[in-house]
């Protein structure tokens, strides 16, 4: 085992890591903290009044967008414009703090597609760059 880094890092989605290095969008994530981590299991699974558990995905994936998503490189519009990333400003997370640079709710709504797949990087903290995908 290697101790867990809490440093961002660029990540490219499985799907364009094939591309050229001027084709691929980048993305900026921060893995979350252990109480991050916590919170989230929570937010996930949460018990119904004597019903059993019920289980929230959804929930789950859009706080560890917010806690970790931290900005792109090289997204386009089907035009090939460029797209920006909006940075909320003191927005609340549903992790228990307060986030500034978490993406703004137009900014998620421009990358519904990779949606599950960062999110998974976030919570796994996974350190795949660039130069790892080309090995």
């Amino acid at each position: 085992m290697r101790a867990f880094k809490l440093e961002e890092f660029d990540y490219v989605l499985f799907s364009e890591r094939e591309l050229p290095p001027e084709d691929q969008t980048t993305f900026r994530l921060r893995p979350i903290t252990a109480p991050e981590n916590k919170r989230l299991q929570d937010l996930l699974v949460q018990r119904s009044n004597g019903s059993g558990h019920t289980l929230n995905p959804g929930t789950a994936q859009y706080a560890a967008l917010m806690a970790g998503l931290r900005g792109w490189s090289n997204l386009q519009d089907d035009e090939g414009n460029p797209v920006e990333f909006e940075a909320a400003r003191g927005a609340a997370s549903p992790l228990g703090k307060s986030l500034t640079g978490c993406p703004t709710p137009e900014s998620l709504d421009k990358i519904q597609p990779a949606m599950t797949e960062l999110a998974n990087a976030i919570i796994d903290g996974a350190e795949i760059t660039k130069d790892d995908a080309k090995n």
